[in-house]
């Protein structure tokens, strides 16, 4: 008796910690959510992929963060529909990211949008979520049938008023060995395997086609493993973005933040960085300060932009704005990467094959996670870069330290060389002089104290 009350109690603090966060965000109206922290729901499908790619935690850890017992693809795609019944019966309207090892390549996931199709097809606007996002490692472009699939969802889609967005996940072509095929499969008949199929270019002009077609955008992820290569692999995105007339902002750079990097491969990522800078000061504008100024702190990539804003959360990962459930068993998870037994939040609870209620499992993970901030946690609230830091992974720190709040100290090296890194070229550039006014002063102090611990160290040695 004792534990069901305290269980029940937990349940209905849970069930407050939602209510006042993302449920109320989700009960907005559609298209009234600009300024809402919390919009989204993602729903985890299946870790399986067709990819192995070498810093993907899917292809190391999915036996533990989605036992396989759990993946039966008639209870995913059923719990998918109790859950969709859910959101409707509440009138709440969260943006959706559909994700998944492999997105729309699978079966799995096209008949998952087809059901969120049929789904959505059948009721008012006003129920239906503004925006659906997925992200896609874009091999299903190798195979016809799943191309011309994919192309009709997408315009099913917009036919009934829902945006679906693919965030196109390849690294570029300079990184295929980060990414390898995984198994032998049937691509347009025939059967193909790594050593057989290669994604050459003609591979390259159909993603980049696609991504025309529908406005698409490129998130490859910066890996530690041929991080030398970078240049070369920026240099070849930036003339398909030319030669397709995709404007060249329009790439999102994914720090790996695995445990990998040596200060080696360190070095060649703020070589990268500083070579970003240059080639966009060149040959975007012409050597501009002011413009580029302007363009790092407006429109400017993500990575080159972010030691200068203020973090406006306890971390700037999604997992404090987004809820993760996990669809084999309707699992409320801290993130797809959190996804460990013992460390899920809660779970929904079905009754005659309908959602009723929800059930804490780890109330004091979940108040955790989403009340986290890292300049306050003991390993950071020493350092000199926590008022302004975007934090290392949580699920990669759970994986390397055993506890997601605990910061791996090759990721602190690479954050702190990085910021070092674009306020030493800014300064040099005579850029930063421009930006300065724009900064809040917390931004400011924290940039300008680490150029002159490094400055000062410089020149004492």
């Amino acid at each position: 008796m004792a534990v069901t009350q305290y269980t029940k109690e937990n349940s209905d603090v849970l069930k407050n910690l939602f209510n006042k966060t993302f449920f109320n965000g989700w009960a907005k109206p559609r298209f009234d959510k600009k300024d809402e922290v919390f919009q989204s729901i993602e729903i985890y499908l299946t870790p399986e992929c067709n990819l192995g790619c070498e810093y993907c935690y899917v292809n190391k850890f999915s036996k533990d963060t989605y036992p396989k017992e759990l993946r039966n693809s008639k209870t995913i795609l059923n719990n998918l529909r109790l859950l969709l019944n859910w959101l409707i019966e509440n009138k709440y309207t969260p943006k959706i990211d559909l994700f998944s090892g492999a997105g729309v390549e699978s079966e799995l996931g096209l008949e998952a949008l087809e059901l969120i199709l049929d789904v959505y097809s059948k009721v008012d606007d006003s129920l239906k979520p503004e925006y659906i996002s997925i992200p896609t490692n874009f091999t299903f472009i190798t195979d016809d049938k799943i191309t011309e699939r994919v192309d009709s969802l997408m315009n099913n889609f917009k036919a009934i008023n829902i945006h679906v967005g693919l965030s196109i996940s390849v690294d570029g072509k300079y990184m295929e060995q980060n990414r390898p095929w995984k198994n032998p499969r049937m691509v347009n008949a025939k059967m193909v395997t790594s050593e057989t199929e290669i994604r050459d270019d003609e591979y390259y002009d159909k993603v980049f086609d696609f991504a025309v077609k529908y406005n698409a955008g490129f998130h490859p992820m910066v890996y530690s493993h041929n991080i030398e290569l970078w240049k070369k692999n920026w240099l070849w995105f930036q003339e398909k973005f030319e030669e397709k007339g995709i404007p060249f902002k329009n790439i999102y750079l994914l720090e790996i933040r695995n445990q990998e990097w040596t200060s080696n491969q360190i070095l060649e990522y703020t070589d990268f960085l500083e070579f970003i800078i240059d080639w966009t000061f060149e040959k975007k504008f012409g050597k501009d300060p002011k413009k580029l100024a302007d363009f790092i702190l407006s429109a400017g990539y993500n990575t080159l932009r972010s030691p200068f804003l203020a973090r406006g959360r306890g971390t700037t990962c999604s997992l404090q704005t987004t809820m993760f459930v996990r669809l084999g068993d309707l699992d409320i998870i801290g993130c797809h990467r959190q996804s460990y037994d013992g460390y899920d939040f809660g779970k929904f609870i079905v009754e005659d094959n309908k959602i009723v209620d929800i059930e804490a499992k780890n109330l004091e993970m979940a108040i955790g996670i989403l009340t986290f901030d890292l300049a306050t946690q003991p390993y950071c609230e020493q350092c000199m870069l926590k008022d302004i830091c975007s934090g290392g992974c949580m699920g990669a720190q759970l994986e390397t330290n055993g506890d997601p709040f605990i910061p791996i100290p090759t990721v602190c090296d690479l954050l702190h060389h990085k910021h070092y890194t674009l306020i030493n070229k800014y300064i040099e550039l005579g850029v930063y002089k421009y930006m300065k006014p724009k900064l809040s002063q917390v931004v400011i102090t924290t940039n300008e104290m680490l150029y002159n611990a490094v400055k000062n160290e410089k020149e004492s040695t």
